[in-house]
Formats: structure tokens, C-alpha cells, sequence
């Protein structure tokens, strides 16, 4: 037998003939108690004992039933295509023809049961790698798999499988977006317990026709084209009711929080999104907890720039966001914002997405290491300069109660364009001789005191035109190699020399409407992997992260 629990009634079934057995009507007197007989539920009139001696608590018993219902309704979904597939092919079955559009609203249909055995903050153990943004690109997204792992391939660390959180928007303005959300619910379905999704601001069908209505390429209209006018808005639907039952955090090891967005006004705490009852519709988001849900999706933090630097009011407390249209609901938070919520709900960082920065590393330490961003979206749109990033989390070896986040990132791929030499401040960053990007270093700062000379330190040359004192200006450096820099106006060539070379054989671009895609050279991209050095602890017994 196997059994269907709603939140009005319990029903139990024969496995092999699918037949009813019986049925128990619940209301707001129904309690459940343990017994040493098993599970007991009691109604008005009713009382119904449920054996089972793996499950020794309320969760443990529903965990048990969900997974035994997933198991037949996986069997049932790939039988009832004539494939015979079992629960763990499931990608297999998917890609395999016959009925698409059945097909996709079973695999929503057999997610929105994983999603709705599960809490709205998931709880995540390390090691966990956090991904950011994909919005549809496929490419960046099996790119990160390749290098550093994917959840089908089970490495252990410590005798503990990694856990994947992926923190929304995985749908709109790229190309394959329909493959990304497809990829994404199937891992899930396979590995419940260790691929977590969050909803992003995305994950929303306003926001898809929004998108649409702009020019560029909504999730409304990427399931018109992959599957026809007639199947593709019954398509997209399906996938909204999974949507809605997303959940909105993650709490890694209970010292790292992930949400899409930001904090808001801050003024909320993970007990009170926890209690959110779902699904959560787009007509809801907005009011639900007083605007603070809307801000888990939308909210930004405040930058360091300069004017802020001035203004030391702008870099802290909350500010109405640009994005708010007037409404006043969605809010720019300060680092004073981000440290009081740390101390408060005792955790190390929180870590965002949502926001990604035009020649950005795919990831961004903020309000002093309070706050970090992860963006995975690589050259985002087809035609941006950044970065593809992911964060991986773990212990440190002699001191559990430490946790270490390590970014990870690919490359950008190289534009065929190059700005004017007289132009640096905004010029894109060049590559050494060996295809390593290079880095742009500021001057050295002199010392407070006059009998100190830089030639005291280290000194730097280009290695093209030998120019001297390099650390007394801009320059560039190569952080793959170590010892090869170069000043600005060498630097400006080795990027029109990359540009001369890759002109004609990558995309053209365009600012406004037009999405175009780097197709670019493998050899170029299997070079483009690099483990960055930067990392932050975390330690359980101190709020800071260094």
C-alpha cells in the first residue's frame, strides 16, 4: 500500500492495483500523537494507526511516505510512456521523445511534491557549492559542472556528500531556459536531499512577461518556441505551480544564510519564513510578511562608491530602491543593516545573488564580509564582460566549527571589439602571453612618513617594454603566471592584438534588444578555469568573516 497525505485528507491505496482502500477526513480538531504501535491520527469520529519502524518523529514519517510515493509515481510517469524508465533515469526518459509536453507536466508534477515535502528555509549540510544566477544559459551552467562536480557524480568529502543550492532565476533572457529549469528539477527529483533550488525574483510570471514585453527573451515566450502556441502556456503554467512552492532560503550548517535578493529593512527572522504557508503566488510576493518576502527576491545592498565614501549616511541604514518604481516595498539595505541581522539570527554572511557586474569576477565580498554575491551567468546575455562564479563551502580539516568559502569561477569569454587606447579607465582586461587574464592593480600607496621610499619595497617592471616602477601607477598583472606585468599602454595592445586575432570568429553584439551568444574556441575555454585564492572563514564562535 501506499498512502496520499493533503492538508484535508489522508487516503491509502492498494500499490498494485491503485484501488482505494480508505480514506480519513481532517479538520481543525485532528491531532497526531506516537505510540509505541506506531504513527495515530484521530479525527471526530475516527482513529487510524500507521506502522513503521523507521520512523520515530512526525518528520521522519512523512519523509518516508513522500519518498515511497515519489518512488511509484516515478515508475508510474516513465511507464505510462512506454520508455520503462526508472526514477533516477529520469533525464534519460525526458530527452528520449514521445509526448514533450506530457512529459514536462509530469516532471512539474512529481517536483512540486518534492518541494511541498520540504521546508521554506532548507536546511544544507557541508560541503555545499552555491550557485548564482543561470537565467537560461545552458553553456555556463554544464561548464561549471564539468570543473568542478555535479550532484549525479556523488563525491564524498569526509564521508559527506556535497549539497548544490542553486539561488533562482534560472529562467528569462537566455537561450536554453527551457533545458536549464528541465536539467535543474530532475537533479532534484533524483537527489531531494542534496540539490536544493531557491526562488529568485524570476521565478515569477509577471516578471516572465515583463521580460518579454522588453525586447528580450521571457519564459513565456522560450516555452512558445520550444513547444508550439498550443502546448507552450500549459507548459509554462506547470511550471509556475512548482515555482510557487520553491523555497526562498537556504541555511547552510546554521552559519550561512542564501537568499536571492537581500534583506530588506532586515526587520524579519528565519522563524517567520519558515511559518510562510505556500504556494506563494505572484499577486502575493508582495504583501506577504509586511513586504519582507518581496525583498528576499528583489532587495540590493548598498555599494561602495565613491559618492557613498563621501556620504557615510548612504552607506548605511535603508534606502528605497531604484528598482521600487514608487511603491516604496522593495529597499536598499546598509552594512549596519546586513551586520544586525548577522548577530541576531548567529549567523557568519549571507550570501546573494541578482545583481551581476560588468567586468565582475562572478562573485563580490561586501559590507565587510558580512554579505557575499555569487553570479554564474558567464558573459551574461550573450554580450556582457563578466565572470561566471560559484562558491564552494566546507570545513576547515582541524576545526570543524570554522567554515571556509572558497570561490570558484570560469572565465568571460573574449569580445571581438577593443575600446580606444585613450580610453583605460573602462578597457577591458588583457591576457598574457600563456591565455591567463590579467589583473588591473592600483598604485602603490606611499607611507605617512617622508624619509620612506618605495624603493625600500618591491618594484615593479613591464615585461614588454621594460618600463620601470610600475607599482607607482595603474598596471597590469598576471595572476596565472606571477611574474609577468605590463604598464597600460602594453596592456592596451595585448588587447587589441586578442581582438585583431578574434575578430570574425566570435558574435557580434548588440547594447540594445539584440541577445547574441559566444560560440568561442573549446581550447580557450578548457584554459579558462581558475581557482581563486580569495576565500572567507567563517567561525562559529564570532560573528565576522575574514
Amino acid at each position: 500500500r501506499f498512502v496520499l497525505l493533503t492538508s484535508r485528507s489522508l487516503k491509502w491505496f492498494e500499490a498494485g492495483s491503485q484501488s482505494l482502500v480508505g480514506t480519513l477526513h481532517l479538520d481543525a480538531t485532528s491531532t497526531t500523537s506516537f505510540t509505541g504501535a506506531g504513527l495515530k491520527i484521530h479525527t471526530a469520529d475516527s482513529e487510524v494507526v500507521f506502522m513503521d519502524s523507521s520512523a520515530r518523529t512526525l518528520h521522519d514519517w512523512e519523509y518516508a511516505v513522500r519518498t515511497q510515493i515519489l518512488n511509484h509515481k516515478g515508475q508510474m510517469l516513465a511507464s505510462s510512456c512506454g520508455q520503462g524508465a526508472a526514477k533516477d533515469n529520469i533525464l534519460s526518459w525526458l530527452l528520449g521523445g514521445g509526448d514533450l509536453p506530457g512529459k514536462l507536466k509530469a516532471l512539474c508534477s512529481l517536483a512540486t511534491e518534492v518541494l511541498k515535502s520540504q521546508p521554506t528555509v532548507s536546511d544544507v549540510s557541508v560541503p555545499a557549492k552555491v550557485f548564482g544566477d543561470l537565467h537560461g544559459q545552458l553553456r555556463e551552467l554544464l561548464l561549471l559542472f564539468h570543473f568542478y562536480g555535479r550532484p549525479d557524480q556523488h563525491i564524498e568529502v569526509d564521508e559527506r556528500q556535497v549539497s548544490y543550492v542553486f539561488n533562482g532565476d534560472f529562467v528569462d533572457r537566455g537561450k536554453h531556459q527551457l533545458e536549464v529549469v528541465v536539467l535543474l528539477l530532475a537533479m532534484k527529483i533524483v537527489n531531494p536531499q542534496h540539490v536544493w533550488l531557491n526562488r529568485g525574483n524570476h521565478e515569477d510570471s509577471g516578471m516572465n512577461r515583463r521580460t518579454s514585453k522588453k525586447k528580450h527573451l521571457g519564459f513565456d515566450e522560450a516555452c512558445n518556441i520550444s513547444l508550439g502556441s498550443r502546448d507552450g502556456p500549459g507548459a509554462f503554467a506547470a511550471f509556475h505551480e512548482t515555482f510557487s512552492y520553491l523555497p526562498l532560503a537556504a541555511h547552510i550548517q546554521g552559519r550561512i544564510l542564501v537568499v536571492h535578493g537581500g534583506l530588506g529593512r532586515g526587520d524579519w527572522n528565519l522563524a517567520q519564513i519558515r511559518n510562510i504557508q505556500r504556494p506563494l503566488t505572484s499577486e502575493a510576493l508582495p504583501l506577504e510578511l509586511n513586504g519582507a518576502v518581496y525583498n528576499i527576491l528583489w532587495s540590493d545592498p548598498v555599494q561602495h562608491t565613491e559618492a557613498n565614501l563621501r556620504n557615510p549616511r548612504k552607506s548605511f541604514g535603508i534606502h528605497n530602491s531604484p528598482r521600487d518604481k514608487h511603491r516604496e516595498i522593495m529597499k536598499l539595505f546598509g552594512r549596519d543593516v546586513t551586520r544586525c541581522f548577522c548577530q541576531a539570527e548567529g549567523l557568519g554572511m549571507v550570501i546573494r545573488s541578482h545583481e551581476f557586474k560588468s567586468d565582475g569576477k562572478g562573485y563580490e565580498l561586501m559590507h565587510d564580509g558580512w554579505l557575499m554575491r555569487v553570479f554564474s551567468a558567464r558573459n551574461y546575455m550573450g554580450r556582457k564582460q563578466n565572470d561566471g562564479g560559484i562558491l564552494l563551502i566546507g570545513s576547515v580539516e582541524d576545526e570543524k566549527d570554522v567554515l571556509l568559502v572558497r570561490p570558484q569561477i570560469v572565465e568571460r569569454m573574449r569580445h571581438p571589439f577593443a575600446l580606444p587606447r585613450s580610453s583605460t579607465h573602462h578597457m577591458q582586461e588583457p591576457y598574457c602571453p600563456k591565455k591567463h587574464m590579467m589583473k588591473r592593480c592600483r598604485p602603490t600607496e606611499l607611507a605617512c612618513c617622508s624619509a620612506w621610499s618605495h624603493r625600500d619595497g618591491i618594484f615593479i617592471e613591464c615585461s614588454e617594454c621594460g618600463k620601470e616602477d610600475l607599482q607607482m601607477e595603474e598596471y597590469f598583472h598576471c595572476r596565472g603566471c606571477g611574474d609577468y606585468s605590463a604598464c597600460m599602454q602594453c596592456g592596451t595592445n595585448l588587447v587589441l592584438h586578442v581582438s585583431t586575432e578574434v575578430s570574425g570568429s566570435a558574435c557580434s553584439s548588440n547594447e540594445e534588444d539584440t541577445e547574441s551568444e559566444c560560440e568561442g574556441d573549446e581550447s580557450t575555454v578548457g584554459q579558462a578555469r581558475r581557482d581563486c585564492s580569495s576565500a572567507a572563514a567563517i567561525s562559529t564562535s564570532g560573528y565576522g568573516a575574514t
